[in-house]
């Protein structure tokens, strides 16, 4: 489960089940399935060929293109097309909801297909390395595809051009504040052998150079001999290909004086648990996040929040109302940010009951699905508009 299978989940429990019934087509069984089952939401599973990468490494140093694999993905797309047109048909669909580009692709030909409108939900940036290429593809895809686009970020939407972002409405994430609420986990503590006594500085995220771990433990060596009773948990787990990164963080952890204050606790599924066992949350993503889950669930659960200064983060943080914003990437400012939050409860206070109460005011999910809702209903209505001729 990432930021889009639960920012998937949260919009479809709360979906007003008099106007939606959800069908979801998932790839495999999985924890969303899960999930999804113990809801009540009904699911399909879907499977679909993989596909294969486009390029090909010459002697690790450099790619070059893959012909044979673009013609492979261009069966495999066809494939899948089908299947998903054969599902839509028999579930009688009125409306197809994509997340991921490779849902976007294959879902809008298909819905297209099957004469039924198309919404993508864009979560991710795009690359703009090699010209913009992937923009541009992706824009192609819009106009031929996306009747509409909810993005989760004004950066995202303004990667588009004016006539795509005409028809793309911003909605925030949205996190359950009732699920991510302020509390003491000493259990938690214990199990990880942190003392009670411990002032837990957490970093949540997958293990990857973009997410910025390694800077919150160069930031937490220049301050562990000022701040003794400073602990550093770091919750998640490599996903892809970012295992030899995850392998240098722990060596690099393990090698110094402070390894028995150093804490990594692995991919976990009671995340409102273990933030209620951290004191200030550092979130310090290097680029492309934008209301990211990980960052509204430390808010929701009242954590003072140390995080680097990027557009996405901006959306949600004000320096210094709710939340400390640092210039992206100057370790030494994140340090000194972090000590100051560590060697002060007063100030941690301030800044984790301003956090709670944007996230209550903002970032409910109640007002995440009412806003996707509102998109979604909207595209309806005026398919139906359009098939009876009533404006």
């Amino acid at each position: 489960m990432g930021g889009v299978q639960h920012s998937t989940f949260n919009l479809l429990k709360d979906l007003d089940s008099v106007l939606w019934q959800s069908i979801v087509l998932c790839p495999k069984q999985g924890q969303l399935t899960e999930l999804l089952r113990a809801e009540g939401i009904e699911f399909r599973i879907l499977r679909f060929p993989n596909m294969k990468s486009t390029s090909i490494w010459i002697r690790g140093i450099s790619r070059i293109p893959n012909p044979l694999a673009w013609l492979y993905n261009l069966v495999v797309l066809c494939v899948s097309v089908r299947r998903v047109v054969h599902a839509l048909y028999e579930h009688r669909a009125d409306l197809l909801l994509t997340k991921g580009m490779q849902s976007h692709v294959i879902g809008g030909a298909a819905a297209k297909r099957a004469g039924i409108p198309c919404v993508w939900h864009v979560q991710d940036l795009l690359s703009e390395r090699m010209c913009r290429i992937n923009v541009a593809f992706a824009t192609y895809l819009a106009r031929r595809y996306a009747h509409a686009i909810i993005a989760d970020g004004e950066a995202i939407r303004q990667q588009y051009p004016p006539d795509i972002q005409s028809r793309t409405t911003v909605v925030l994430n949205g996190v359950d504040t009732n699920v991510f609420t302020p509390g003491c986990a000493a259990e938690i503590r214990n199990e990880l052998h942190i003392p009670d006594t411990a002032v837990v500085l957490g970093h949540v995220a997958r293990i990857t150079p973009w997410k910025g771990q390694m800077h919150v433990l160069q930031a937490y060596f220049r301050i562990a001999d000022a701040c003794p009773q400073l602990h550093l948990l770091y919750v998640g787990d490599a996903l892809f290909d970012s295992d030899a990164y995850y392998r240098r963080l722990r060596t690099r952890a393990e090698a110094s004086p402070y390894t028995d204050r150093i804490h990594f606790a692995g991919y976990r599924d009671d995340l409102p648990d273990m933030l209620r066992a951290i004191d200030i949350a550092a979130y310090t993503s290097l680029e492309k996040d934008t209301s990211p889950l990980a960052l509204l669930s430390a808010m929701a659960a009242a954590l003072p929040v140390v995080a680097y200064d990027i557009q996405g983060v901006r959306e949600v943080l004000s320096h210094e109302e709710n939340g400390i914003l640092i210039r992206n990437g100057d370790i030494d400012a994140l340090a000194e940010a972090l000590k100051q939050l560590a060697l002060d409860g007063e100030v941690r206070n301030l800044y984790a009951a301003a956090a709670r109460n944007t996230a209550l005011a903002r970032f409910d999910t109640a007002q995440y699905v009412q806003q996707c809702e509102q998109v979604l209903l909207t595209v309806v209505l005026a398919g139906i508009g359009a098939a009876t001729g009533v404006a």
